[in-house]
């Protein structure tokens, strides 16, 4: 049994509070809360990425986390040295250029091409990937490849925070797989997970992280919770909002476009075409190619000319500042897309919108003052902003990657209801690239596959 006591604070905020935590040996728990700072930090410091000491102020964090003051104090302290963490950011697991050499140096063991296959074929992952540049991965194969190390490394505790929304269904059954051995060899898995619910069979106890206190909670309670009456009034509004609209105008054109990265096939001969008041949901297996779509999209890679048309003209007729007036796209880390520091100057620049329903959802949803940094909103609040402050007059296309990762069923709902009101106000189309499968397939959407380096209808 492995039990851990802690308080942490920051900036004199209490933000996690007497939390305490008890592992059983050979068990699997799960940690449900906002995805926001308290949650991240909690996270952080099982996978001992905060220093497990008692400091006052620790210099080095600095450098992971902007403006930092805070303590952590441990009340009890029963917990192992090392342990294996993997967070929600993949690239901050992987730290080498090619695959081979990302296990051979984590590790630190001269393994065999024999050993590096099992590792690897945990996740499923062929044993021709020891040859793929980590940069040539897709964030889905990055996942699998830090979580085939966190599994492989001899900790007796395995901290995992935000990894399900990454895998496709065949890792999410390796990842159950993986647990179930974990589990066997007498070890202890910790999930810190929004997206939790394909991973019912394997947890044997649960948690909730609320108002900075962390308590035990009922299993089947939290695996059994319907989807809210607000819920479904949102997904109706928004599904006979598109009914009601006319699909004549083509926006997108894709013809017979093929794309590789070295010699590895992305697409071949793919074929695509998107109509105006249209949501389209596309999803594929990890490695295939949708979320390299929108890198395209926005002449981020090179490729072959007179491909792709947007509208009237070839994409590579356009600047990419033109591309942003007709597409706007909200990734998996929207802080890396943050232009604007404070709330103040986004409250500045929304003022000016062309929108005013864009006026009103800044409104409803940011009440921060105008020194309030960014960097203080959650996960969620990120991709809220983000989505109202990418929109123009002459946007016509929306692409939504992962848009409910790390939302919660409240913040599910608040996404709905933004997207319902950009819908009624716009004659824009919605492409979402997802893994999710909770609440998608009530959206009338048309549902599309990358499979076999093309795009099908399903």
């Amino acid at each position: 049994m492995k039990e851990i006591s802690f308080n942490y604070t920051i900036k004199n905020e209490i933000l996690l509070n007497q939390i305490q935590l008890s592992l059983p040996e050979g068990s699997c728990l799960l940690i449900n809360g906002i995805e926001d700072k308290a949650f991240t930090i909690l996270g952080a410091i099982l996978g001992k990425i905060l220093p497990c000491m008692d400091l006052p102020d620790i210099d080095s964090l600095k450098l992971l986390y902007r403006d930092y003051n805070g303590a952590l104090t441990f009340i009890k302290h029963n917990y192992p040295d090392e342990v294996s963490y993997i967070g929600c950011d993949p690239d901050r697991h992987l730290l080498f250029s090619e695959v081979w050499e990302e296990l051979s140096a984590q590790l630190k063991l001269p393994l065999s091409k024999s050993a590096f296959q099992d590792i690897l074929g945990q996740f499923s992952l062929p044993v021709s990937f020891l040859d793929r540049k980590i940069d040539s991965l897709s964030g889905g194969e990055k996942m699998k490849v830090a979580l085939s190390l966190a599994f492989a490394f001899p900790h007796e505790v395995i901290i995992l925070h935000g990894v399900v929304p990454w895998l496709d269904k065949e890792g999410r059954n390796d990842l159950l797989k993986a647990i179930n051995q974990a589990k066997a060899d007498k070890k202890i898995v910790v999930i810190l997970e929004q997206e939790f619910h394909c991973l019912e069979s394997v947890i044997d106890e649960s948690y909730l992280l609320k108002d900075k206190h962390l308590s035990h909670t009922d299993r089947s309670q939290l695996f059994n919770h319907p989807f809210s009456q607000t819920m479904l009034d949102l997904v109706s509004r928004l599904n006979e909002c598109v009914q009601q609209k006319k699909k004549e105008q083509m926006i997108l054109e894709i013809d017979q476009f093929s794309f590789s990265y070295g010699s590895h096939r992305i697409y071949k001969n793919l074929s695509l075409k998107l109509f105006e008041n249209t949501i389209y949901y596309l999803n594929g297996d990890n490695g295939t190619g949708k979320s390299t779509l929108a890198n395209i999209l926005f002449k981020m890679e090179k490729t072959e000319p007179r491909k792709i048309r947007l509208f009237d003209r070839f994409i590579e007729d356009y600047t990419r500042l033109e591309i942003n007036r007709f597409i706007a796209y909200v990734g998996q880390f929207p802080e890396n897309q943050m232009i604007w520091n404070t709330m103040g100057e986004c409250r500045q620049l929304i003022q000016s919108h062309q929108l005013d329903f864009c006026k009103v959802l800044f409104d409803t949803f940011f009440t921060q003052s105008d020194a309030y940094p960014l960097v203080y909103l959650n996960f969620a609040e990120l991709k809220f902003l983000l989505t109202i402050m990418l929109l123009t007059k002459e946007t016509r296309l929306l692409i939504l990657d992962e848009p409910t990762w790390s939302l919660d069923l409240p913040g599910i709902e608040k996404w709905l209801g933004i997207i319902s009101t950009i819908l009624e106000n716009m004659n824009i189309s919605l492409l979402i690239i997802s893994h999710a499968h909770s609440i998608m397939p009530l959206i009338n959407a048309v549902n599309l596959k990358i499979k076999d380096c093309r795009i099908i209808s399903q």
